[in-house]
């Protein structure tokens, strides 16, 4: 499988076929394998090992999901797809709060409004709180505030509510 994920000559589908079939080995005897092509210098190969390991439970993915989260060399592209997947079924509260102590540190709109879209489909208070802070916020691009805005409108709790008008009336 190695080798078929590494031939360009193949597919990309049958490429991606065989990354999934080493993902989805029982017992996650693929996660080590997926670690080495997440440092891939193909770039492809490394995208697609990163959001494997990202929608993965093996407690080794999520947690080198995590450092590569923190990567500053990381690039943009690859962070902004495990940013969308850290936030997936096997997202604990750790992860949530791992973006929100990222979103001042990220460099691009990409980033930012990856962040904002996974904290406000996760909901919980400390996720409300902190897309309340977004949408308060005088510093905050417009853009990320009205997308903060309209995350929390969706949300059915008084005190959002409640908030949501104090922003209207001022």
């Amino acid at each position: 499988l190695d080798g078929v994920v590494r031939d360009r000559n193949e597919s990309e589908t049958i490429r991606r076929q065989a990354l999934n079939t080493v993902g989805n080995f029982d017992r996650g005897e693929g996660t080590p394998l997926l670690i080495g092509f997440a440092a891939d210098a193909d770039t492809w190969i490394a995208r697609q090992a990163l959001s494997s390991l990202a929608n993965s439970g093996d407690p080794r993915a999520r947690q080198f999901v995590r450092e590569a989260l923190r990567s500053t060399d990381l690039p943009e592209e690859s962070r902004s797809v495990l940013i969308r997947c850290v936030g997936n079924e096997y997202a604990t509260t750790s992860d949530y709060k791992l973006l929100r102590d990222l979103y001042p540190s990220v460099n691009t709109d990409q980033e930012r409004n990856a962040i904002i879209n996974v904290v406000a489909n996760a909901g919980g208070t400390d996720n409300v709180d902190w897309l309340l802070t977004i949408a308060k916020s005088p510093t905050e691009a417009v853009g990320r505030r009205r997308q903060a805005v309209s995350a929390l409108s969706r949300i059915d709790d008084p005190r959002v509510k409640e908030a949501l008008k104090g922003l209207i009336d001022r």
